[in-house]
């Protein structure tokens, strides 16, 4: 065989990195992303133009509100700050600042609190709550754990009667006939009612859009797994054999050694020349196979022969049914919550949601804080405890 000089280990990295990087452009194609999985996939649950036209009523409107409450702020604060005067003197400055962020708190209070607490009353933990809690005893409804999933539904109704407070803020019926009275209530209670029957609205277009990314996700893992397959298995595809071919002849030709070129008459060569030395050269870079087989069933021989517990420390099941972190640990964290994910046979094809986590986790154990805070990648990225 013709001499050559071979490749050092980080020419045969940077061969192998290039090969890859091809191969992916010019046969398999980007890795889908969520983002190109949504823009190409249909979406049934479309927002009608009805629902963004109640949107757009629905912005017009909390604006409104909110410039109405903020007003009505005004000389609350300086009713506060004035009933500070016999205590302490208060710089204008600071008199200011407490006005703005008394307006502040008084638009949170009106339209945005209704619709923040309709939505979190529908959330599925919330309702699972008020279940578990549902045949607690007389006295015990009194704890914060019978009160606390039940106060988003009573602030709804608390910030209704906040808006109708502040919609009420200087009207004046005294001497005016009853259709100038109506016409008057109509003006300061219609946006109300209309914000009241909006706010509903949000939940709906916030659940079509939870479902369309749901249905996202689903198609986006059906479409990644088998490209990752691909891109696994490709030493096995001739295709990127034969760029491995072109990359090892090109990296091969661009050896050098003493302001030298070794390898450039490969450049003129016959094929079936530069097909040997390329073909002998893979199979030294890929010598050791062999070795690192029998290397590897040893191991698994000693594996067999150690009898360990998988995950000596397992979750603990309350009288409920419902899970909670294992003995010693006062939180779930992402690896706690991915190993029980694991323990319990959930695999990362399952689809599993925060909803069904928080029927089956405890709520007070932060199982939801880590489910967000990366034990989700356990179904989306295929995560290993």
């Amino acid at each position: 065989m013709t001499t050559y000089t071979k490749l050092k280990d980080d020419q045969w990295v940077r061969v192998r990195e290039k090969t890859k990087g091809r191969y992916i452009r010019d046969i398999i194609g980007a890795r889908p992303t969520i983002k190109s999985v949504a823009e190409d996939l249909p979406n049934p649950y479309m927002v009608s133009i009805l629902e963004w036209v109640a949107m757009v009523v629905l912005a017009v409107l909390t604006v409104v509100t909110s410039v109405k409450v903020f007003t009505v702020a005004i000389p609350f604060s300086e009713q506060q700050i004035a009933g500070l005067a016999d205590y302490i003197q208060v710089s204008p400055l600071v008199s200011t600042f407490f006005a703005f962020c008394t307006g502040l708190l008084f638009i949170m209070m009106a339209t945005p609190a209704l619709i923040y607490f309709k939505l979190l009353d529908d959330d599925p933990g919330i309702i699972a709550n008020k279940a578990e809690t549902q045949d607690y005893p007389l006295m015990k409804r009194l704890s914060l754990n019978y009160i606390s999933p039940r106060l988003p539904y009573l602030i709804v109704y608390i910030s209704m009667v906040w808006l109708i407070t502040v919609s009420t803020h200087g009207a004046n019926y005294n001497g005016k006939a009853w259709w100038a009275q109506l016409e008057l209530a109509l003006e300061r209670y219609l946006p109300v009612i209309l914000e009241v029957g909006l706010a509903h609205l949000v939940g709906t277009v916030l659940l079509k859009r939870s479902q369309f990314q749901s249905l996202v996700r689903d198609e986006w893992k059906l479409q990644v797994k088998p490209w990752d397959t691909r891109l696994k298995s490709r030493e096995n595809d001739p295709e990127y054999n034969r760029i491995l071919f072109h990359v090892m002849r090109e990296g091969m030709i661009a050896i050098r050694r003493k302001k030298s070129y070794p390898n450039a008459w490969m450049e003129g060569a016959e094929p079936l020349e530069v097909q040997e030395v390329i073909v002998s050269e893979y199979r030294r870079l890929h010598a050791g196979l062999d070795f690192a087989k029998a290397v590897t069933d040893l191991g698994k021989q000693r594996i067999k022969k150690i009898q360990t517990i998988k995950n000596p420390k397992q979750a603990i099941v309350g009288p409920n049914g419902r899970r909670r972190p294992p003995p010693g640990d006062k939180f779930w964290t992402v690896a706690t919550l991915i190993q029980d994910f694991n323990d319990r046979g959930l695999t990362p094809d399952d689809d599993y949601t925060e909803g069904q986590l928080s029927l089956e986790y405890e709520p007070d154990y932060d199982a939801r804080k880590a489910f967000r805070g990366g034990a989700r990648g356990y179904f989306d990225e295929g995560m290993t405890p």
